[in-house]
């Protein structure tokens, strides 16, 4: 398992200890926590109302479910992947937890294996 670097301005460079000026430390812990977030990214199944957390990346829906995506202004950036894996009828439902999705409250599927991509803006949920 790859772990988080230190966060120092002393980042390992080969046998020795490189000084990294702060903002190529910062970039390089930022980078250093995408790529183990990417390498990692939690799958989540759920069969009952969930209220996805920041680290979620992948959420698999099983049932007639509402997922609510975490608050936009807190996820500006963040991309969470949900998808209905349930044979059979039910409603899977998205919540843009009071900011909207593409214009509207929610974005629903009864489509078995139908998937849709949700990016914050900052102040509302994309589909993409």
């Amino acid at each position: 398992m790859i772990s988080e670097p230190p966060i120092s301005s002393k980042l390992p460079a080969g046998e020795a200890l490189a000084i990294w000026t702060p903002p190529w430390a910062s970039w390089f812990t930022a980078v250093w926590q995408q790529l183990v977030y990417l390498l990692n990214a939690p799958v989540r199944t759920v069969s009952a109302a969930y209220q996805a957390v920041l680290t979620d990346s992948v959420i698999l829906i099983n049932g007639d479910v509402t997922v609510t995506l975490p608050t936009a202004a807190k996820a500006q950036g963040k991309r969470i992947t949900c998808k209905a894996i349930n044979a059979g009828g039910g409603t899977r439902t998205v919540s843009g937890n009071g900011a909207n999705i593409d214009g509207a409250a929610t974005w629903t599927t009864t489509t078995q294996y139908a998937s849709q991509d949700f990016v914050s803006s900052g102040t509302q949920w994309w589909t993409i």
